[in-house]
């Protein structure tokens, strides 16, 4: 159950991310690339997960969180030529706290 919560936070992270970059048309063709990765990355995660491969479901889901959060960080370097230092120490405790909680619901 644990590991679904997380599963399911992680697909609304991206969901959110994605929209954000949708919404706002300013993002470079290399940042929207490297966040699709990242999305894809995740939802491969997820697929490792259902498939029982809990070592590659982890290692999926922190690349696909880190890719996302690169891409973010890229994109308010483009758009605003610095980083909001606030943003994006949520989205770093949101990701700890997803890789956490699969962590934690990984079948012994």
């Amino acid at each position: 159950m644990i590991k679904i919560i997380g599963i399911i936070l992680s697909l609304i992270f991206s969901l959110i991310t994605t929209y954000s970059f949708i919404a706002y048309n300013k993002c470079l063709t290399s940042v929207l690339i490297v966040e699709g990765i990242g999305q894809a990355t995740i939802i491969l995660s997820v697929i490792m997960s259902i498939m029982h491969f809990d070592k590659a479901f982890i290692l999926f889901m922190c690349i696909g969180l880190i890719l996302i959060i690169v891409s973010c960080i890229i994109n308010g370097l483009n758009m605003y030529g610095h980083v909001h230092l606030s943003h994006h120490i949520v989205r770093l405790a949101l990701s700890v706290i997803i890789v956490v909680l699969c962590g934690l619901g990984m079948r012994k």
